[in-house]
């Protein structure tokens, strides 16, 4: 059904909110998140999967809550989720991190993957060097994509040297149209 009202262009992407699309009639104005129009927001502490990880109170996070990955005691996937619809567009992705103490090596990677994380679209190393310790710091990956992206997974993996954090998980819409699809990788 999803692919017949995508490819029908008697029918355009109305709205979308997190693992919801709707589509409209006869519509052509650009379609808008909800509830903000331009953006979604998806909090560590509800939106994702947390594997190998925990919720914990941080009063430093914008919620009072994060999602967070000890150090040593995971060094794979920290969390991922939540399969959301993109429509076609410029987007930025931002992951609000925090780390603990460590060395200036690899300490992890973002990734903004599709089908269910079969295709990535862009992904972005962490390093100390780049890192600075014990502060929320956001990270931004950009992509384009030129059709409706469904199941769009976020996702950390951590090399467990360090105690990770995630706050949220910012996605904005910078264009409505795309020409190509690209994503950001490091």
């Amino acid at each position: 059904m999803l692919d017949e009202l995508s490819s029908n262009d008697a029918f355009k992407i109305y709205a979308l909110g997190g693992p919801a699309v709707l589509f409209m009639k006869h519509y052509s104005d650009p379609s808008f998140f909800v509830p903000s129009e331009d953006h979604e927001v998806f909090p560590g502490h509800s939106a994702f999967i947390v594997h190998s990880a925990q919720i914990v109170n941080d009063p430093t996070s914008s919620s009072g809550y994060a999602a967070y990955s000890q150090k040593g005691a995971n060094c794979d996937v920290f969390i991922y989720g939540p399969y959301v619809f993109l429509p076609p567009g410029t987007f930025d992705v931002t992951f609000e991190v925090k780390v603990s103490e460590h060395n200036e090596g690899y300490l992890g990677t973002l990734e903004v993957s599709d089908n269910y994380g079969a295709s990535i679209i862009c992904k972005g190393d962490l390093y100390g060097f780049d890192t600075p310790a014990n502060t929320w710091r956001s990270y931004t990956l950009s992509l384009t994509t030129t059709e409706l992206r469904s199941a769009v997974k976020f996702c950390i993996l951590t090399a467990g040297i360090s105690d990770v954090f995630l706050d949220k998980v910012i996605v904005r819409r910078v264009n409505q149209s795309a020409n190509t699809d690209f994503g950001t990788n490091t």
